[in-house]
């Protein structure tokens, strides 16, 4: 569900009179095979990691860690892109140095749009916390070279200030690109009323001469526009007519993509049932359009106090591999992508869960081990015990 753009990462560089900062050997060797594309619309995919990779992988990054001060920016937007491609986290070390690197004085003049939109969709990808200092740098020469950004750049860029908690910015660049994004999603289409008719049949009928607009794109708008009407009480007067415009458009892309129980699903929700919770699956949330693993009714007996002020009641995540990364020690992190459905459904007014799948108590599909999975969950949910 990805899609590349045709340029590279290594020839957007800026013009200038100085010279580049140099590409490095070792730098060059963290390179991965698809660094020449732009990442991918959404980390949803599973990328695994064996342990020979992993130790590779380490490696290199503690050596880059180490001569961050050697990296041009470009090198370390392809960087920070490939972790989330490869599966890894890498160390807060390893984001600080980079990180650092790229606001030193006068080093944003080489940082071309496709390394802007990369450098943040490979934080937000990754889920982690980004000093302020470094937001601005990055987005106020977003704003400078706004008119030269791409449909997926604008699409990465605004998704990953969403999951980053930089709402303000995200605001403010979306009014900067309000006309751009308007303008794309109406000529690719016949009408905006034949948005949501197509985009929920599937078929999706782009203009082969303006296909640079997927359902990739509507669905990451759809995020940035309900992260914005969730974060914001009004909005200002540019965003709410593109959401009046395009927003059902977007939501039913964002819909349209299909999604399955898993097994592991399955045993969470037969065990939910065996403590005397209701539980129901595939929930679609009617707001953010989410689908929501198992929602389960607050009426329950068994539901503790600080629960009960939920609105729309509790939402359990069955989170499988595909919502980490692992780091160098084999530790999980949760995707960014991960950590905005939890943040959008608890703004929703759920009380949201996650069951991740490595704390599940014995082989999934498997029933001997009932009586461990049934205390795990009154721990994670806190529930009361049972009267005899």
């Amino acid at each position: 569900s990805s899609s590349s753009s045709s340029s590279s990462s290594s020839s957007s560089s800026s013009s200038s009179s100085s010279s580049s900062p140099s590409l490095s050997p070792v730098s060059s060797l963290l390179l991965s095979p698809s660094s020449s594309s732009s990442p991918p619309q959404s980390s949803s995919s599973s990328s695994t990691t064996t342990p020979s990779t992993l130790e590779v992988i380490t490696a290199l990054t503690e050596q880059a860690t180490l001569i961050s001060h050697e990296f041009a920016p470009t090198v370390i937007a392809t960087l920070l892109s490939s972790c989330p491609k490869l599966g890894f986290r890498p160390s807060d070390k390893l984001i600080e140095a980079m990180t650092q690197r790229l606001i030193e004085p006068g080093m944003e003049a080489y940082l071309a749009p496709q390394d802007l939109s990369n450098v943040l969709w490979g934080l937000g990808s990754l889920g982690v916390t980004v000093e302020r200092s470094v937001v601005n740098v990055l987005c106020e020469r977003a704003v400078t070279l706004s008119a030269q950004f791409e449909v997926q750049g604008m699409a990465n860029t605004l998704w990953a200030l969403c999951v980053l908690g930089e709402v303000a910015w995200a605001r403010s660049l979306l009014e900067v690109w309000n006309d751009a994004i308007w303008e794309l999603c109406v000529s690719n289409f016949m009408s905006t009323a034949r948005i949501q008719e197509d985009v929920e049949f599937g078929t999706m009928p782009l203009r082969r001469e303006l296909s640079s607009l997927n359902v990739s794109h509507l669905s990451q708008f759809h995020q940035v526009l309900l992260t914005l009407r969730l974060d914001e009480a009004t909005l200002p007067g540019s965003v709410q007519s593109l959401y009046d415009t395009i927003g059902s458009a977007c939501k039913a892309a964002f819909l349209s993509s299909e999604s399955s129980p898993s097994l592991l699903q399955h045993d969470v929700a037969a065990t939910l049932a065996s403590l005397g919770l209701h539980v129901t699956q595939e929930v679609q949330d009617p707001l953010s359009g989410y689908a929501i693993d198992c929602v389960l009714d607050l009426a329950s007996p068994l539901c503790p106090s600080h629960v009960q002020g939920a609105q729309r009641g509790w939402a359990v995540e069955v989170d499988g591999p595909s919502h980490f990364y692992q780091d160098h020690n084999g530790r999980q992190w949760p995707r960014g992508s991960t950590l905005l459905k939890r943040r959008h459904l608890s703004q929703c007014g759920y009380e949201v869960v996650s069951v991740p799948y490595w704390e599940w108590p014995g082989e999934r599909g498997v029933t001997k081990y009932q009586a461990a999975r049934r205390d795990y969950l009154r721990r994670k949910l806190q529930l009361s015990e049972p009267k005899t």
